[in-house]
């Protein structure tokens, strides 16, 4: 928050030299986010920065890619007959949302929702060969001719929190010709047609910071969900997405705050902690609970573990919440799936084991207060 506060300052005290590129070389809008862009390529494994631009979060890249490919899409892949998006059962609410728009603008847009276990978040196969099987399903129903062509995936999922295995998935997309949107946390490794995160969670810069990766065959088809002024850069891809309005800049630029934040304690050690109190907090948690860790296979869990809540009383579990927030100014995420009542915990670099005792003795006394008799 600092940098991006010393960041803004310097903007707003000449928002025409900023904007307008006429700022001392040290600080020109065009220079600065263009060797931004190019150390986010470096850090993500891009070989070609120019085939990222910045987004102001994902919910933006998800409707940029989404709403402008339609069309084209159509007369290229499905031929005016009916196209088909894919996504999971756990896919975020947003993916959702911006999918069932489309669906009710295109009259010849349709939605493929592949339903996800409990046993599938903990076994890959298992969640392969169901996505396949949505496939082949709509393949047998339409002919012999594939009508999904984009599928939505995240590389890690929210409510169920779980690492998916997007690298199989992908290739398993590309035998069937569909198109794959990730939002995910590295490239490097993966060969996505688009590919999108937000800097704000766990890269720590500030909320409003995102990036779209398109790859080059597709860029001519993707534009920002705001039209404005072009921006300056050596592509129209990159002049569309560069200039978006007068938009608060600082977002993107604390992103190069957070990357020197990584830098100087190490990628792997920050994610390798974070891992290791989620497994432990988790584990913990459930002990304190007798309940259970949702996923069994701990190479799922990233900096998010899922435990099973010590009430299964719907009421009980909203008061719970409630009171968490109301009397100790805590937020615990509750969800229900699969019919069990869930927590959701990030183990965050902020965090140790003993904030997770805490919470989870904290929560046996509201439950043991509330349950006694009036």
């Amino acid at each position: 928050m600092q940098y991006q506060e010393e960041i803004r300052l310097k903007i707003e005290s000449c928002p025409d030299c900023w904007f307008r590129n006429i700022s001392p070389n040290s600080f020109n809008r065009q220079s600065y986010l263009t060797s931004l862009l190019q150390r986010l390529a470096r850090y993500l494994g891009i070989e070609n920065w120019e085939d990222l631009v910045f987004i102001t979060n994902a919910s933006h890249g998800v409707n940029a890619v989404l709403r402008s490919i339609g069309e084209e899409i159509y007369d290229q892949q499905c031929g005016g007959a009916a196209c088909k998006l894919l996504y999971l059962s756990t896919a975020y609410p947003m993916v959702k949302n911006t999918m069932a728009f489309l669906v009710s603008t295109f009259s010849n847009e349709q939605l493929v929702e592949v339903n996800v276990t409990t046993p599938m978040l903990s076994n890959n196969t298992l969640l392969l060969q169901a996505i396949e099987q949505a496939i082949q399903m709509e393949i047998n129903n339409n002919n012999g001719k594939n009508p999904i062509y984009l599928a939505s995936f995240s590389h890690i999922t929210s409510t169920p929190a779980v690492i998916l295995p997007v690298a199989q998935i992908i290739a398993l997309c590309k035998k069937y010709g569909i198109l794959t949107l990730i939002d995910g946390v590295n490239v490097s490794t993966l060969d996505p047609d688009f590919y999108l995160s937000n800097g704000h969670k766990w890269l720590y810069s500030s909320r409003g910071s995102a990036i779209l990766y398109v790859k080059k065959d597709y860029q001519n088809l993707i534009f920002p969900v705001c039209i404005s002024n072009l921006g300056e850069g050596d592509t129209p891809f990159q002049k569309q997405f560069l200039y978006q309005g007068t938009n608060d800049d600082s977002g993107w630029l604390s992103m190069d705050g957070a990357l020197n934040f990584r830098e100087q304690w190490g990628d792997t050690a920050i994610m390798q902690y974070m891992h290791n109190l989620a497994v432990d907090g988790g584990y913990t948690l459930a002990n304190m609970w007798d309940t259970n860790v949702m996923t069994t296979n701990n190479d799922t869990i990233g900096a998010l573990v899922n435990v099973q809540l010590p009430t299964q009383n719907s009421t009980e579990v909203t008061m719970l919440q409630t009171t968490l927030f109301d009397n100790y100014f805590t937020y615990m995420v509750v969800f229900q799936f699969q019919n069990v009542w869930y927590t959701r915990l990030s183990a965050q670099i902020f965090l140790e084991l003993s904030d997770f005792v805490w919470l989870g003795q904290t929560c046996l006394n509201i439950l043991q207060k509330m349950r006694q008799p009036k």
